[in-house]
């Protein structure tokens, strides 16, 4: 059955309807005359992110996760501060009573709207539209023929990287599974409750930030280490833990200063404990000691958002303090 796809009509999900790539599907959906060309201009774009997959999907949908994983709108925004947990959607597994506001069920009824559009996009096959089909049968060339059979929705996302080492599927998949339900009322109920686990926009994209002048940038690595690899510090670590597990149950919490020799675990212990957390909802902000007139800044950045915060200062060492001491 032909299904155009019309992503002008959305509202809430502008990364989708201001992509590229997405705005060439919605052509081809339509059997204009420029079919052709968007074909070969997604093709090329979807070719650099072979090896990149982070679902069990292809690599266009791979692509459409990720837009709409990191999309930031007023259904995002409202579905991390748990705005729609009147319908049972807590964090991921965590459900939720209470009732749904008249503003919260126009925005939901909204997404459900945008979001059958989305699945649409995100099932699209090049090889069974007519458009390409009709494309092909005109071809008279060799090359052109060998070329049509290069199709990015027939490739799956998760599979060999660029360095020859296998890939796996990230938190990502939750997005995957929510777009490939039947019914786009329940995907969307799904969405926002990754919304809710993971955060939405820039906050998705990482579970640990930086923060400069340019506002929040995502950490490209986040060392792995955990409280089990920490040896000698047990107090200290039952009172970081306790402490950030009162904050994520909304329970009073305290300031904490790590002071001690150089290696003695304080960053460790830091990175330890958002690596406990992350999947609960916390995120970690990080200033140098440098940039410490930017911290006004930073809780600007964060205020009103649905996740758990930790503000994190890395050594801040007093004038004339002895120097193998620190405190972060």
């Amino acid at each position: 059955m032909k299904y155009e796809i019309d992503i002008n009509r959305l509202i809430l999900f502008g990364s989708v309807r201001d992509d590229q790539v997405c705005r060439r599907i919605a052509q081809i959906s339509v059997a204009s005359g420029t079919a052709d060309t968007a074909y070969y201009e997604v093709q090329r774009i979807l070719l650099d992110e072979i090896g990149r997959g982070e679902i069990t999907g292809n690599v266009l949908q791979n692509h459409l996760c990720r837009l709409i994983a990191q999309e930031e709108n007023t259904f995002t925004r409202m579905a991390e501060v748990g705005r729609f947990e009147g319908l049972g959607l807590g964090r991921l597994g965590e459900p939720k009573p209470g009732k749904l506001g008249t503003i919260e069920k126009a925005i939901l009824e909204l997404a459900e709207e945008e979001i059958a559009v989305l699945q649409h996009l995100y099932q699209f096959q090049f090889q069974q539209n007519a458009a390409i089909g009709a494309a092909d049968a005109a071809s008279v060339t060799g090359r052109a023929t060998a070329n049509r059979r290069f199709d990015a929705t027939r490739l799956p996302a998760v599979g060999t990287d660029d360095s020859g080492g296998t890939c796996t599927p990230s938190r990502r998949e939750a997005v995957h599974q929510a777009l490939l339900k039947q019914d786009p009322a329940e995907a969307a109920l799904a969405l926002a409750r990754y919304d809710r686990s993971f955060g939405s926009g820039i906050l998705e994209a990482a579970s640990a930030f930086l923060f400069d002048q340019e506002g929040l940038v995502p950490a490209e690595r986040i060392d792995p280490i955990t409280f089990e690899d920490l040896i000698g510090c047990e107090h200290q670590k039952h009172a970081l833990i306790e402490n950030a597990s009162a904050q994520l149950r909304g329970l009073p919490a305290n300031n904490v200063l790590l002071y001690g020799d150089s290696g003695t675990g304080k960053s460790s212990s830091v990175k330890a404990l958002l690596n406990r957390f992350a999947d609960q909802g916390m995120k970690l902000v990080s200033i140098g000691r440098d940039q410490l007139d930017r911290l006004p800044g930073a809780l600007d950045a964060i205020a009103g958002r649905g996740m758990k915060f930790e503000q994190y200062a890395d050594r801040l060492d007093r004038p004339g303090r002895n120097q193998r001491e620190s405190a972060d």
